[in-house]
């Protein structure tokens, strides 16, 4: 009689522990060593004025972020901030849970498909995919796309759920379609776009019913969760962009600004938007004279539109043949899968659930109208995960009819393989950067100084500080990071440039508003203080940037 496994082998075989608890730890660790926070600290900034003020923005003075901002990520960082203020600390828990969570998530489905193994491979694809991992955790505008697939590893899960066969009379609750359309509407608010993985799932859905003659009333629930996260959401931000004048929810706009990203001008300027959102006016025509619609404006410039396109294809499937972003051998087999289901080979059973993943990666080709950037591909991923998973899947099942010696040779080569592959990924880990602290000491000192110095500031049209920050001549901080100081100092997020042939302020949510308070290294001092009102009120070694003073702008 075979001995039952014990407890810690069903650990191993059976669930994702231990892929969601070293996921967590690894990543959680690696975070430490990111160049800099960047741009992330703008959802730092929206959380801090959501638990302090109730309200969705960057500053008091500024127009709702709900139109440029994802909602769901934002407030998954608020809720991470209600427990540490450290914005190194949040991060490494956001990025530890997206993995963690996703891996787990990827393993459920996988296993739900194809059984163990492919669970197995699944999760372990997930902990060491570039562009999802050390890529995505690298870069300066993360924050929206790891929430994103926090969301999205239950979403799947929940609609391969539903897709599966069942014997009669076994038809999944209105519980479990309710759940499904609420996971699909927070996708939703995480990443607009997912909204087209929705819809490919609901019309399967549609489908799967009026074959198998199943009772329609449980898609009600899932339109009905799937709703009350949508027109909400879309009835306050399309007040808010009429209110304020805001342009992010017009697509030629969104369009326009891209252009610098796909298909630069020749006499590009180091602002990429701006020039690109020039030359898009020269190509294709003034926004308000094509009537703020896209398909007129491109209409207008066909062949521009196309050779867009074009180096946006070109991009795109690019990324997917690059090891540094999704290794080619699991590019491969996740071909492998769509192959088996163009011919007809997938077993009945998964049809519809490899039609899911298909249609899903078939959705992100939307982003060839806009431009390639990298982070933007994330949300297919845990299709083509699942893709490749299955690939393999069918692989062994192959090999495991060759005899025995020479399956087991093979079938060693082919995790060997795919070992191999992830040697990048490894290789990042292992290389990582030394620890970067100087930004965010420079940033705390500074902040702390000002609220432990200015416990009442003088506001002259502002409703909350705004503070200007200059760099010494030789920074040893990166340009992006003085954002930190608004974080730090809880203030406002100061941002100029808000006007002109581009607007970025109308499409960022932010305003043109004159610093009331000001820090100036030593050097700066007589240039900054040529106007006599204003008005020198501290100076301060900052323990990184060294002898700084503190100006007030409208004594």
């Amino acid at each position: 009689m075979n001995k039952p496994p014990g407890r810690m082998a069903h650990w191993l075989l059976e669930t994702p522990l231990l892929w969601g608890v070293g996921g967590f730890a690894g990543y959680f660790y690696y975070t430490q060593f990111i160049k800099q926070i960047s741009w992330n600290t703008i959802e730092l900034l929206i959380a801090q004025h959501v638990l302090q003020y109730g309200t969705y923005v960057t500053s008091l003075d500024y127009p709702s972020a709900l139109t440029w901002r994802p909602v769901v990520p934002t407030l998954i960082v608020a809720f991470v901030r209600i427990w540490t203020a450290d914005p190194m600390l949040i991060y490494q828990i956001i990025c530890g849970a997206t993995l963690a969570g996703l891996a787990v998530m990827m393993f459920l489905a996988a296993r739900l498909l194809w059984g163990n193994v492919a669970g197995h491979l699944a999760a372990f694809f997930t902990l060491t995919c570039p562009a999802i991992t050390t890529g995505l955790i690298n870069h300066f505008h993360s924050y929206s796309h790891l929430g994103a697939l926090i969301v999205l590893g239950p979403a799947l899960y929940c609609a391969l759920l539903l897709l599966q066969d069942r014997p009669p009379g076994m038809a999944p609750t209105w519980r479990l379609h309710a759940l499904s359309g609420l996971l699909w509407g927070l996708a939703y608010l995480s990443r607009s776009e997912l909204m087209l993985f929705a819809g490919g799932h609901f019309l399967l859905m549609l489908w799967l019913h009026r074959r198998r003659r199943l009772p329609l009333a449980p898609l009600a629930a899932w339109w009905l969760m799937f709703l009350v996260c949508f027109i909400p959401y879309n009835a306050y931000a399309d007040h808010v962009a009429t209110r304020d004048g805001l342009l992010a929810r017009k697509s030629i706009y969104t369009l326009y600004m891209s252009q610098g990203w796909a298909d630069p001008p020749p006499d590009a300027v180091a602002d990429t938007e701006g020039s690109g959102y020039a030359y898009a006016i020269k190509l294709y025509g003034d926004p308000l004279a094509n009537g703020e619609s896209a398909i007129r404006a491109f209409r207008n410039n066909l062949p521009a539109f196309e050779r867009r396109v074009r180096l946006n294809t070109e991009a795109f499937y690019l990324s997917f043949h690059d090891p540094d972003f999704f290794p080619p051998v699991w590019a491969a087999a996740a071909l492998l899968t769509a192959g088996m289901f163009v011919t007809g080979l997938i077993p009945p059973a998964q049809r519809l659930s490899v039609c899911l993943l298909l249609g899903c990666f078939v959705a992100i080709h939307f982003i060839l109208i806009y431009h390639i950037d990298r982070r933007y591909l994330t949300v297919a991923i845990p299709a083509l995960i699942l893709l490749a998973s299955g690939g393999v899947h069918y692989l062994l099942h192959g090999i495991g009819r060759l005899p025995r010696p020479l399956a087991v040779g093979l079938n060693v080569a082919v995790f060997a393989g795919l070992i191999f592959a992830s040697r990048a990924e490894f290789r990042t880990l292992h290389d990582h950067l030394p620890r970067n602290r100087q930004s965010l000491a420079a940033m705390d000192s500074l902040g702390t100084h000002f609220r432990s110095l200015v416990p009442h500031p003088h506001l002259a049209g502002n409703r909350e500080p705004h503070i200007g920050f200059v760099a010494p001549a030789n920074s040893p901080i990166y340009p992006e990071d003085p954002t930190l100081l608004a974080y730090f100092s809880r203030t406002a997020w100061v941002n100029h440039g808000a006007e002109g042939t581009f607007p970025r302020g109308r499409f960022y949510s932010f305003r043109e508003c004159a610093d009331d308070y000001r820090y100036v290294p030593a050097e700066q001092l007589a240039a900054q203080t040529a106007d006599p009102s204003i008005k020198v009120i501290a100076d301060y070694v900052n323990p990184v940037l060294g002898r700084y003073y503190l100006l007030q702008l409208n004594p």
